[in-house]
């Protein structure tokens, strides 16, 4: 294995800053557009909204940042085996913590299951073109914005404030609209949940160089979660 080179984020200043404005237009506007949009043509099927969703974003994020995931194919290629390796570790790391953390948003009280959980796997259940959706379409998009605009473009200028942005937000994606509807602040307690994910993700991409790292261990993670709510489904 090569001697590795210190962090290198290789999205070019204007694709960050499309990346910093497109990620609140991602994580607020388009959840909130598309589906009025949708119910105004008369398509309720919240799964099938949810991929029309997914396909436009990664399309999006494919056209405007296909030079970046380009070359980042190169540090994946020149140092494979690290970049495996470094997989392995991450997904260590976020299992570990997500045990952690779920040992201690049950000791301060469980509000049931975890409401982005059961959303994603409800649909995942009832459609394929949504589960296939959530694990190959969402990592992409999500690691693009997340790992590779917001945390790569604070990372030359801050490490702490790249990471804790870069979780708590992406932390936050996944939670607010569920407190928002409920009117429930409480429901942000699953904020926590999210936390070893994102950690383990910008850990993987600082320590490799390559966003694709994060992509696959983001699809691994996804992948893993829905089979083992088909399991649980199947126990019960």
């Amino acid at each position: 294995m090569k001697n590795l080179p210190p962090f290198e984020n290789k999205m070019s200043w204007g694709r960050t800053l499309f990346g910093l404005i497109y990620l609140p237009v991602h994580i607020i506007v388009l959840p909130l557009f598309i589906p009025a949009l949708f119910f105004g043509m008369g398509i309720t099927d919240l799964a099938q909204i949810n991929v029309y969703y997914y396909a436009f974003s990664v399309m999006l994020i494919v056209i405007v940042f296909f030079p970046y995931l380009r070359a980042n194919f190169d540090p994946l290629v020149d140092n494979f085996f690290h970049c495996l390796i470094t997989l392995f570790m991450a997904l260590g790391i976020y299992y570990i913590g997500n045990v952690i953390i779920n040992l201690l948003v049950m000791s301060l009280g469980t509000l049931g299951e975890n409401p982005n959980d059961q959303a994603v796997t409800g649909f995942a259940m009832d459609s394929n073109a949504f589960r296939a959706a959530a694990i190959f379409m969402g990592p992409i998009v999500e690691e693009v914005l997340f790992r590779g605009a917001l945390f790569g473009g604070l990372r030359k200028k801050s490490r702490v404030l790249a990471y804790v942005l870069s979780i708590a937000i992406f932390a936050l994606t996944h939670v607010w609209q569920y407190a928002l509807v409920a009117m429930d602040l409480t429901i942000l307690i699953y904020v926590l949940q999210y936390i070893p994910v994102a950690f383990a993700l910008a850990w993987a991409y600082e320590r490799t160089n390559s966003i694709w790292v994060p992509i696959g261990m983001h699809m691994i993670v996804n992948a893993m979660s829905l089979a083992a709510a088909d399991l649980l489904a199947e126990m019960v």
